[in-house]
């Protein structure tokens, strides 16, 4: 029995016992849904197969033999762990494919049960098949490759947020000095081609950010995991504003004003710099729009500023304003 005839076979079932059907049942509601033919001998066969345990695990098919006709339903307990629909068979198998982007695919040969069954689901599903060949997933920005880690650190990170243990570790910061660290690590998280490591000294400290490029080497340490009462690692990237660096307290906001050119405020409208970002016009001016947003100061505010050149014109705050000025004016000063 092939993966894509059982999963569109179970899809049929319920998992109440109250609405379980018989075979000639399902072979009706078979009609009813698909446009292919479902004969009663070779459903009944679907059943016997689906119905029976195997050495990996038990049946998907519970049978009620109370009535003349025995009727099916599914089995809750195992429909958790074994019911694959070819939806979140391809969801899984692009989900591996986004995370060996990121991780660099450091168990790239360690697949488990329902890997595999997802694969096979998706490639034995006509629509499942030609979604998994016309969806890709590509780098941000101008592209730059990802940062390169060495398997051995990515693997005693993952081992160490896995476990709970601390671990130690000699990291280059971005300015080339070398620091002998012991930390506990809040979790990982990827982003623009880098992954993070957000961790702790004490309890009372605010995470530090490591990049796992710049580790050299890692191991784990025989201690507890000291996590901050109450941490949560997504209320934590939404609260640093999607793990920004700000130069001030993390919760520190401005109130940024900008101009900018009507050509380019599809890159504030579909991507806002936060949910309360407000775009209006500027009376008297049709070429431009005024965008007013609260947020961090972080360190790549500036840059990003000023990488849309005269599209942008920074209004407020004031200092910043003048950094952006000096900002540019010593880019001019190399070209001269």
């Amino acid at each position: 029995m092939k993966f894509h005839s059982a999963v569109s076979v179970l899809k049929l079932l319920s998992t109440k016992p109250e609405e379980a059907l018989t075979v000639q049942q399902i072979v009706k509601k078979w009609h009813r849904v698909h446009s292919t033919q479902l004969h009663v001998r070779t459903a009944q066969r679907y059943m016997s197969e689906l119905c029976s345990d195997s050495v990996e695990s038990q049946a998907l098919v519970q049978v009620d033999e109370s009535q003349k006709d025995w009727k099916y339903y599914l089995r809750l307990s195992e429909v958790a762990n074994w019911f694959m629909t070819e939806e979140m068979a391809l969801q899984l198998v692009l989900s591996r494919q986004v995370l060996a982007r990121s991780f660099q695919q450091t168990q790239k040969n360690q697949k488990n049960s329902r890997e595999e069954i997802a694969e096979l689901i998706s490639t034995e599903s006509v629509r499942a098949k030609r979604l998994s060949a016309g969806l890709r997933i590509v780098s941000d920005g101008i592209g730059r490759l990802q940062a390169t880690i060495r398997h051995d650190v990515l693997a005693c990170a993952m081992e160490a947020i896995a476990t709970g243990q601390k671990i130690k570790l000699d990291y280059i910061t971005a300015k080339g000095r070398s620091i002998r660290q012991e930390v506990s690590p809040l979790g990982m998280i990827a982003k623009d081609g880098t992954i993070y490591m957000p961790s702790v000294e004490g309890l009372s400290d605010l995470p530090i950010h490591y990049a796992l490029h710049r580790i050299h080497s890692a191991e784990l340490v025989s201690k507890p995991n000291q996590t901050p009462v109450n941490f949560d690692l997504d209320h934590y990237i939404q609260a640093s504003h999607q793990l920004s660096h700000a130069i001030d307290a993390p919760d520190s906001l401005i109130q940024l004003k900008l101009k900018v050119n009507r050509q380019a405020v599809y890159h504030f409208a579909e991507r806002p710099l936060s949910v309360e970002q407000k775009i209006s016009k500027i009376k008297g001016d049709s070429d431009h729009v005024l965008i007013e947003v609260s947020v961090p100061q972080t360190v790549l505010l500036k840059p990003f500023l000023v990488s849309f050149g005269a599209a942008v014109e920074v209004l407020e705050p004031i200092t910043l304003r003048h950094e952006v000025i000096d900002m540019l004016q010593s880019s001019v000063a190399l070209y001269k």
